[in-house]
């Protein structure tokens, strides 16, 4: 009796410590994963000293950073967003597509405290901070916060942070969230912002309720812009050269050049007005130069077309005036048009091949078209004039 009860408490005991064993695993391992939930760091992004854990973040374009956190109870955003550039400032605007109207909040290089603008206009000075309006404006964007950091010479990271109540200022759609944003240089190292390129600019839409970053594609813009650039190009520095080139080049293929000439022109003039079109939608009207430059084009293009539509008889004493007249204003309108594609290049901070390629271009229809004229005028001065047939075609062709 005495071994079977030991083993029995022996049994027993053992009974016992295994339940204690798995008691204390089982409070061992909720004690961990509390202490784990606990020590979990969500991610963050760092504004200067100020770290801002985000829920969902994604990439716009090749250097806009987002990150943001949605409440949805209480309707409620925080928001950051990091751009790298070269350039005095960032802004960015919600719940807009379009830069004017709005008001957008911007991160300007050297300033730990965000300005928030009042978007009335594409110049200077109707961009103001809604502190200097009176009476003031009630901010929209709150808790602001900015750093600057450099990564490579003059390149750095401006970074902005922010908060929004949707319920003080709804938007149409949490999940489809419009902004736009866009990097440019101070004037003058004071609260006054310059005119920003189009190759700084962009919008895109947010989905402020995926726990994934669901950015959409923007409205376009840019696209629009390199189209106006291309058709703008494809007139002046293809077509247009083309023209001359046939009505220096080939006359001795009578009436072929002069359909040539004609009809390249008129293909020129088509591609030119969309282009225009294109560019008035959605280029930035702060570029006075560039916009004063193509409407001079316009207006005289008008005027070379209505003086080739009424030239004279050959034989009449106006005949050489015309002549003149219309050789002389289609140079200067390729000149024109040649130089405001440069400056169409440096507004959208064009890569140098394309200012390579487009001066190779015009120095070799300059130099074609000029031994072409000499040999035209030696040519009349050695040989007898034959009668042209370019009086009937182009009475035809009108």
């Amino acid at each position: 009796m005495a071994l079977r009860d030991m083993l029995r408490l022996r049994w027993n005991f053992f009974l016992l410590l295994c339940l204690v064993v798995s008691h204390s695993t089982a409070l061992s391992e909720n004690f961990w994963w509390r202490a784990a939930r606990q020590t979990i760091v969500p991610p963050s992004v760092s504004i200067g000293d100020f770290m801002f854990p985000y829920n969902s973040t994604g990439v716009v374009g090749d250097f806009l950073e987002l990150y943001w956190s949605y409440d949805a109870e209480q309707n409620y955003l925080k928001m950051a967003f990091r751009y790298q550039t070269d350039q005095n400032y960032v802004g960015l605007a919600l719940n807009t597509s379009v830069m004017v109207p709005s008001r957008a909040i911007v991160a300007l290089s050297g300033n730990s405290t965000p300005i928030e603008y009042d978007m009335k206009g594409r110049d200077t000075l109707a961009v103001v901070p809604i502190q200097d309006i009176s009476p003031p404006l009630q901010a929209i964007y709150r808790n602001t916060r900015a750093a600057k950091t450099i990564t490579s010479g003059t390149v750095s990271n401006l970074t902005c942070y922010f908060e929004v109540n949707l319920q003080e200022n709804p938007v149409p759609d949490v999940e489809r969230l419009p902004l736009i944003y866009a990097a440019g240089p101070r004037m003058d190292g004071n609260a006054a912002l310059g005119n920003h390129g189009v190759g700084a600019r962009g919008d895109t839409t947010v989905n402020l309720t995926s726990a994934e970053a669901t950015l959409t594609s923007g409205s376009g813009v840019e696209a629009i812009v390199i189209a106006h650039g291309v058709l703008m190009f494809l007139s002046w520095n293809v077509m247009v050269p083309f023209s001359i080139l046939a009505a220096r080049w080939m006359r001795h293929l009578d009436p072929t050049w002069f359909k040539t000439h004609y009809y390249s022109n008129w293909s020129a003039v088509i591609i030119f007005v969309i282009a225009f079109i294109l560019g008035i939608i959605t280029g930035s009207r702060t570029q006075l130069v560039h916009l004063g430059l193509g409407i001079a084009v316009l207006v005289l293009t008008a005027i070379q077309i209505s003086v080739a539509q009424y030239r004279p008889g050959k034989d009449t004493p106006s005949r050489m005036l015309w002549y003149v007249t219309h050789f002389g204003a289609g140079k200067v309108l390729w000149v024109l048009a040649t130089a405001n594609v440069f400056i169409g290049l440096n507004i959208v901070d064009a890569h140098k091949l394309f200012y390579a390629g487009v001066g190779i271009l015009a120095a070799i229809f300059v130099l074609l078209a000029s031994y072409g004229q000499f040999r035209r005028v030696m040519n009349s001065q050695t040989q007898p004039q034959t009668p042209q047939k370019d009086d009937d075609v182009a009475n035809e062709l009108a």
